[in-house]
């Protein structure tokens, strides 16, 4: 009989023995191979709490867990003793259509949230990979987003306010519930996208868009990054709600466009908005279209959703397969020179990368599917090159996905920066002990 660890004893006094897990029944809770001795679920905010109290306590490093599907983000944790799952927080707080803003706890996921406000014809402008699995708190903690970060920029943009518990127990409040709030520090915003490294999220507030009362996709086909870049310009005026770059491996992905697939680039482009103007906007894409001598193909409406739900998940680790997945920040007019580096660099490794960006972002995802019998030096090299290429063009890359064995060799995250040591005091002040993911941020934080 394998004895029990004296955290999952002290945990089943907090909660009802029920929703305490032990390490025999804790393998899918593991981070990057690392089983934690227990798997706490909370059912209130106040049990957060008390669960964070007895691991100050008690010293336990905490993880908090969503659905998973990005905990493969980040750095091997230093130490990893509760599994703090919060799926049983999943209630809708407080909504009132009319004021245009929602509460909701983290373990709701962002489909069910989504079928709920739709019945008053809103929606959370959201629509990071995995939409369907994704909760709340998941797409807080890494600061997920999508294709249509173009018209309504990513959760830092939407948040209002939230709560959280800190690593010693102490449930904070941040922001409000109005989209009007008092000036200040927005502690919100710093702990979106810190992987839960300041402290656990178990409410937000967000401000809502309408639903858009008509939306068409058009797919033009262009020989190069740079001629894609120049005609998505001329779209700046257009009601678009996405803009997005892929090359030809990434478009072969897409059903719905396959037989267009080719070398070169695809502008895959959404509007949405008004019906007249969603008209007017298809018009002149394709009239920038003849004049670029583009191919032009526009989808079906009954195909748009899964071809969305397919790009937003093109380069996210657990659809694409691939061994690593990078994704690099520079400013949008350097997202072609970058794109082209990419390019070249498979050429000259023969590997086919596939490639997607968030052009007017300046984001680009590269997925590699490296050969099983690829030592970690190829890896290593790779992520290495492509993390410069991203550098000398002022911008950064994180590696999301890539073999354990180099994982523990790198900081996915990249050097620290200068400001690094402002990071680190921020870190001390939330987290003294260094219970909250511990290791898994820059710098091994």
């Amino acid at each position: 009989m394998v004895k029990e660890s004296p955290l999952h004893s002290l945990l089943e006094s907090t909660l009802d023995s029920q929703r305490v897990f032990p390490r025999e029944e804790a393998a899918s809770y593991a981070v990057d191979g690392i089983i934690p001795q227990v798997v706490a679920m909370p059912a209130t905010v106040e049990e957060v709490a008390e669960v964070m109290r007895l691991a100050s306590r008690e010293d336990a490093a905490v993880i908090p867990w969503g659905s998973g599907t990005t905990i493969s983000l980040g750095n091997t944790p230093r130490r990893y003793d509760i599994a703090l799952c919060l799926s049983h927080l999943n209630a809708v707080v407080e909504y009132e259509p009319a004021d245009v803003t929602a509460t909701v706890q983290v373990g709701k996921t962002l489909a069910d949230l989504q079928r709920h406000l739709a019945q008053h014809g809103q929606f959370l402008a959201l629509d990071p990979p995995s939409a369907q699995e994704s909760t709340i708190g998941g797409m807080l903690a890494v600061n997920a987003s999508g294709p249509s970060r173009h018209a309504y920029g990513t959760a830092r943009d939407l948040i209002l306010g939230m709560r959280a518990v800190q690593a010693d127990g102490r449930i904070i409040k941040a922001g409000g519930r109005v989209v009007k709030n008092v000036a200040g520090y927005d502690l919100s915003r710093l702990f979106i996208g810190s992987l839960g490294s300041l402290g656990i999220i178990v409410e937000a507030t967000f401000k809502l868009a309408p639903l858009p009362k008509a939306e068409r996709t058009a797919v033009v086909l262009l020989p190069s990054a740079q001629e894609a870049w120049r005609f998505a310009n001329q779209t700046a005026n257009l009601s678009l709600r996405a803009v997005e770059l892929l090359n030809a491996v990434a478009l072969r992905q897409v059903a719905t466009v396959r037989e267009a697939a080719q070398d070169g680039y695809a502008l895959v482009l959404a509007a949405a908005g008004e019906p007249a103007a969603v008209e007017r906007s298809l018009r002149e894409i394709g009239e920038l279209s003849r004049r670029a001598a583009a191919s032009l193909a526009e989808v079906d409406e009954s195909a748009q959703r899964h071809l969305w739900q397919t790009i937003a998940s093109l380069a996210h680790p657990s659809h694409s397969g691939a061994a690593l997945v990078c994704k690099a920040a520079v400013l949008p007019s350097q997202v072609p020179a970058l794109s082209e580096r990419i390019e070249t660099t498979g050429r000259e490794l023969s590997l086919a990368p596939l490639l997607v960006s968030h052009l007017t972002a300046g984001i680009v995802y590269s997925a590699w599917p490296l050969p099983q019998d690829e030592g970690v030096q190829r890896a290593l090299d790779l992520a290495t090159t492509l993390r410069q290429a991203a550098a000398d063009l002022g911008g950064s890359l994180v590696v999301e996905a890539c073999p354990l064995a180099l994982k523990e060799q790198i900081d996915v995250w990249g050097e620290p920066a200068a400001d690094f040591s402002l990071m680190r005091r921020i870190k001390e002040q939330f987290d003294p002990q260094g219970i909250l993911s511990p290791g898994r941020f820059l710098g091994r934080l």
